[in-house]
């Protein structure tokens, strides 16, 4: 089988991550359909047969793992399809934990250019899966800024167009997710499960975003927070806004010495990160 003849099912509900998976995997010769969620995904694939289908692992309405339970238990054409997971979490354990669930193999985010034929390579070989080492570190700062080869990695072969386009699709999605995370911050820092449930939601969004955009401290520290106790929410909150902040001019510089962006990128000024520090909380927000 052949990259230019390989049907491939993509379902993500991060619009920024899907845009940046679609391209990668269409730049490596692969014929992409796009889902947003999982009931979506499964409304393609029993209707259409696909060779590989990629599924977050996870999504709203129904997350990757039931997605895939759903599939296996149909009669349609892709029930046994093979299907890989796209995670941020690759520890050890967690890849794990998706190989049990019934999963092919595990791509990890953000996709990067080769990861999809290696994953295919070892499938169709019946090799094992390879387990992604994860990096542990305790300092946020010991953490590269950005990951400059994935960033131009993502914007070289893109037009201005659809730079400029993945760009605004990343801002407006944090400000969209901080304002849901400042919403639900005070309830959860005096526990309210209901709210620490939205606010870690919101988290979880940011930091797949960070990372398939290439803004790879924010990602680490997102990580961090998505799992801290209430205890430790406000002084993470504040590094990551910091980590927020230093990211954006770092990433336009990258992309101006690289000669593929040579304009500010377009965000309204309402729009603009200004971290400002609250009350007894000592909380920043954007």
């Amino acid at each position: 089988m052949t990259q230019d003849n390989t049907q491939v099912l993509l379902a993500d509900d991060n619009d920024a991550n899907r845009f940046v998976a679609r391209t990668i995997l269409e730049r490596s010769g692969y014929k992409v359909t796009q889902a947003r969620n999982g009931p979506e995904a499964l409304i393609l694939a029993n209707s259409t047969p696909y060779d590989f289908i990629i599924l977050d692992a996870i999504m709203p309405l129904m997350d990757g793992i039931r997605a895939l339970r759903r599939l296996r238990r149909t009669k349609g054409p892709n029930q046994n399809t093979p299907v890989f997971v796209l995670t941020s979490y690759s520890s050890v354990q967690d890849q794990q934990r998706y190989i049990f669930a019934g999963f092919d193999y595990v791509l990890a985010k953000p996709l990067r250019a080769g990861a999809m034929e290696s994953a295919q390579k070892h499938y169709e070989s019946g090799s094992a899966v390879e387990l992604i080492k994860s990096l542990e570190v305790n300092a946020p700062q010991s953490i590269d800024l950005i990951d400059e080869t994935l960033i131009e990695q993502i914007f070289e072969y893109l037009n201005e167009d659809a730079r400029e386009e993945i760009q605004n699709q990343y801002w407006a999605s944090i400000t969209r997710k901080f304002a849901q995370m400042e919403t639900n911050l005070l309830a959860s820092l005096r526990g309210d499960s209901q709210s620490l449930t939205e606010f870690r939601r919101a988290v979880h969004a940011v930091k797949s975003a960070s990372s398939a955009i290439g803004l790879s401290r924010v990602a680490f520290i997102s990580r961090r927070l998505q799992n801290a106790p209430p205890s430790e929410i406000s002084s993470l909150m504040s590094l990551l806004l910091d980590a927020l902040t230093a990211s954006r001019p770092a990433l336009i510089q990258v992309l101006i010495r690289a000669r593929q962006f040579d304009t500010p990128m377009k965000m309204g000024r309402e729009n603009e990160s200004k971290p400002a520090h609250h009350n007894q909380n000592n909380c920043a927000t954007i």
